[in-house]
């Protein structure tokens, strides 16, 4: 028997989704060719998720469109196409479950899934539940969340609620040679900057011009800057490399590496971000992206900083001028870091793969449910 994971569009979906087949696959509940991805043939998923080996199907589905125009046709023709390639896909290789990490490509696989029987379940990453999500909890046997406090936006059983975090990937495509070749004796302080899969480009803005500005104190205060711009963004900044001491890259394959090689970083707050990096126990600078959905990434990054371990300023309420003397602030007064430390051994998080992989042993053994 099969199973499905569907999940796409950014990253922060699909790491997720490869992350629960990690785990599936090392615990045995199903050989690697019994999990099949569903996504979409034109986004990200389509590229990364082969690369680790395992198979895909594809559906049409686009996302709904925000406005009133053409577009909303062509969303109308694409929704009831892929009602039928969902239909046809799940037909041909009957999974016992369906699990969905996020991304409209997830919606129909987890409804039509449950109308014909099939154990359902889907990861909600974020603090707070996008409207999608909300909606596929009552097709869902069972809601991971990642956060305790999540569980009062849903208006479901509480039961079908379990405090999983969020899934990290365990087994990454490769080692980042310009990361894994540091020495880290170098330097007196590793910083890192990221901004999501896709990158951020006023986080890029942000460092291009505090690089510009202050190459001698880079240099002559030993700092180390990973710069990660994302590939949409790698040719506009690769020219701001300083000597040995600003690397820039356009992606990171592993991750993990990366986190082992800095002492602090200025990044988004994605879930699967702001998760990873709490992980890492990495001291934190976090911008969060203005425009996500319910401005669920302050959110994200919020819950850290109340347990002091990061600090969050809004785009909106940061200059350059700002930027600069709080990333100077952290070069100049290595107290805050330890501290940020300290709070982290307070912080405790859950143990994600065991307590999805219990949940998934459960659900691939029983038939389907219908329970709303």
């Amino acid at each position: 028997m099969k199973i499905f994971i569907s999940g796409g569009g950014t990253g922060g979906h699909i790491y997720p989704a490869l992350a629960i087949a990690q785990y599936i696959e090392d615990n045995n509940i199903v050989k690697k060719n019994d999990i099949i991805f569903i996504g979409n043939k034109n986004k990200m998923e389509a590229d990364i998720i082969p690369k680790y080996g395992y198979k895909m199907a594809f559906i049409d589905i686009i996302g709904f469109p925000r406005k009133i125009s053409l577009k909303l046709l062509k969303f109308i023709f694409k929704f009831f196409l892929s009602i039928f390639q969902t239909i046809k896909i799940i037909k041909k290789y009957n999974p016992k479950l369906i699990i969905g990490t996020g991304g409209y490509v997830s919606f129909l696989p987890i409804i039509l899934g449950k109308l014909m029987g099939k154990s359902t379940i889907i990861l909600e990453q974020n603090y707070i539940p996008g409207l999608s999500n909300k909606i596929l909890a009552r097709f869902s046997d069972i809601v991971f969340i990642s956060f305790e406090e999540t569980k009062k936006f849903f208006k479901i059983n509480e039961k079908k609620l379990i405090l999983t975090g969020t899934p990290i990937i365990k087994k990454p495509l490769t080692e980042n040679g310009n990361i894994t070749n540091i020495d880290k004796k170098l330097y007196n302080m590793r910083i890192g900057v990221v901004g999501g899969s896709s990158g951020a480009r006023k986080i890029n803005e942000f460092i291009k011009n505090f690089i510009i500005t202050n190459k001698e104190y880079i240099i002559n205060k030993n700092l180390l800057i990973i710069w990660i711009t994302g590939k949409r963004d790698f040719n506009n900044y690769q020219e701001y490399k300083v000597d040995n001491n600003v690397i820039v890259i356009p992606y990171c394959d592993n991750m993990k590496t990366f986190y082992q090689n800095i002492d602090f970083i200025i990044s988004r707050s994605g879930a699967m971000s702001v998760y990873e990096i709490s992980l890492n126990k990495i001291p934190a600078f976090y911008i969060p992206y203005p425009y996500a959905t319910d401005n669920h990434q302050y959110y994200n990054a919020k819950y850290f900083r109340d347990k002091g371990v990061a600090i969050v300023y809004e785009e909106k309420n940061l200059s350059q001028e700002k930027f600069n003397n709080i990333l100077k602030e952290f070069i100049e007064n290595k107290t805050i870091i330890e501290t940020m430390k300290n709070y982290y051994n307070k912080l405790k998080l859950p143990n994600t793969q065991e307590i999805i992989i219990n949940v998934i042993k459960k659900y691939y053994k029983t038939e389907g449910k219908n329970e709303r």
